[in-house]
């Protein structure tokens, strides 16, 4: 009979360590299975981040691309501006190279428009 309640015991006391290292290892697997989680949120969240970087460093790539055209196209333009008030006026033929009329730049402006 004493032999039975010991074999009972340690068979009880074997139970429970087996429950115990189970549960164990299931607090284990879920454990890793959070921080798995943990790693791979954070790896998007970090991928999000770059992506919004990466589109706003464009949009301001973008805006500093039309903002430097536009002032190039200025510049441009009171260059073209500049140069065609400096040029004299130019005869478009034979005929007005013998032509003793005389325009003031309005004039032949105007007239340069109507050819």
């Amino acid at each position: 009979m004493e032999q039975l309640e010991r074999e009972r015991i340690e068979t009880l006391q074997r139970e429970c360590q087996e429950r115990e290292q189970e549960q164990r290892e299931q607090e284990q697997r879920e454990q890793q299975q959070r921080e798995q989680e943990q790693r791979e949120q954070q790896q998007r969240d970090q991928e999000e981040r770059e992506r919004r970087e990466n589109d706003y460093n464009c949009r301001v790539n973008q805006v500093d691309v039309e903002d430097e055209n536009q002032n190039n196209n200025q510049n441009n333009n009171q260059e073209n501006d500049n140069n065609n008030n400096n040029r004299p006026p130019v005869l478009n033929s034979d005929d007005d190279l013998n032509s003793n009329d005389s325009y003031t730049e309005m004039e032949y402006f105007d007239r340069m428009d109507t050819d």
